[in-house]
This record gives C-alpha cells, structure tokens and sequence, in this order.
C-alpha cells in the first residue's frame, strides 16, 4: 500500500501502470478516503481518480462526483473481470465440447484459460472460491453500513469537525455490485467442475 503520509508530504504517487503523478491535497485526500471505504491500495485508487479526471477535466472541481465515481469505477471493473472469466470459460467449454471448431477465438480463449489462467499448480479455482467467501463478507457489512448511512455523501475537506461518509445510495450500488461479483464468480464453479479445473481440494472448499 502507498502510504498516505508519503503522499502529502512528496505530493506525488507511482500509478499502478508505473507513471509517477503529481497530487494535490484533495487528490490525496480523496484516494485515501475510497481506499479505506473499498479496503483496497490507495494506489490503485489513485490511479482509478487519475483516469476519472483526466476524461472529465473538471470533475476535481466535485468532490462528491470525484468520490462516487471512482467507487463506480472500481465495481464496474470488478464486474468485468468476472465477466470476461465466466466468458472465457463457456468458450472453453464450447472447445472442448467440439462446438467451436474453426473458432480462432475461442480456440485462443481455451489456450489463455489452460496454458495461462490455470497453468500453476491449484490454478486460479482456490483463488476464486476464497473470492466467493470474502465477497459474502463484503456484502454483508455494505447492507449494515447502508442501513446506518447518511443520505447524501460528505467528501473529505481536511476541514475540523467534517466527517467524510458515504450517502446510503452509495452503499446500496456497492451491495448491489458485490452481489452481481459474486453471481458471476459463482457460475464460474460449474463451468470449472465440467472442464475439470476443480481438484477435491476445491470441492471440499465449497461444501
């Protein structure tokens, strides 16, 4: 994790791609407040808010939409991820059912799901059900926390005696997505079990 300190003190941050960014105050302030709210890197935090303001110029201007939008951000690429694998593995399944013969797509998806995805020793199943069981965690202390929630999301300023908060609607689409997540990792296990990705290791995970 990339320190908050660090941050104010040296007013830059390495992105996850490796590009070292100039902050601001706000910026810093903001990255640390959804990293703690998501309990993920400020890093990667940073670099979602980066990408937010550099496709809409003047969102820094609106801390609110700067905050909710890299929350947004953040579930909505959690949510492709675990399309893209539960799509990878129905077009492995299709290869080795003979259904997509000629299918250079599908063809390459099977290869990048045995010969990349699940080509180390336990593969990525293990990973995937541990997945399955925090996001059970998750969602539950989203449905306590929207229950408590403001209505309307106060930014952190810096200021004293503001508390920075997230509004209930905030907290009901980060249930609502962790839910989706964990729909879509689950019909991950079948298509693994079919394809014989699971070991009795990870059956015994499951029940």
């Amino acid at each position: 994790r990339v320190s908050i300190y660090s941050l104010s003190r040296t007013g830059k941050t390495t992105l996850p791609s490796g590009h070292t960014l100039s902050v601001n105050a706000d910026f810093t302030r903001q990255a640390l407040f959804v990293s703690q709210q998501l309990e993920v890197s400020e890093r990667y935090i940073a670099g979602i808010l980066h990408a937010l303001t550099v496709s809409s110029p003047h969102l820094h201007t609106q801390p609110v939409q700067c905050v909710e939008g890299a929350i947004d951000e953040y579930h909505l690429r959690r949510r492709h991820l675990a399309d893209s694998l539960v799509y990878l593995l129905q077009a492995t399944e299709a290869v080795s059912r003979g259904e997509a013969e000629g299918n250079i797509i599908f063809q390459r998806a099977a290869e990048f799901v045995y010969f990349d995805l699940f080509s180390t020793e336990g593969g990525l199943a293990p990973k995937i059900i541990k997945e399955l069981q925090n996001l059970g965690v998750l969602v539950a202390k989203a449905e306590a926390a929207k229950k408590n929630a403001r209505t309307g999301t106060i930014p952190p300023t810096g200021q004293t005696g503001v508390v920075p908060a997230l509004g209930a609607t905030v907290f009901q689409g980060h249930s609502e997505s962790l839910q989706y997540e964990r729909r879509q990792l689950g019909a991950t296990l079948p298509l693994l079990a079919r394809l014989g990705l699971l070991s009795s290791a990870d059956v015994e995970a499951i029940v």
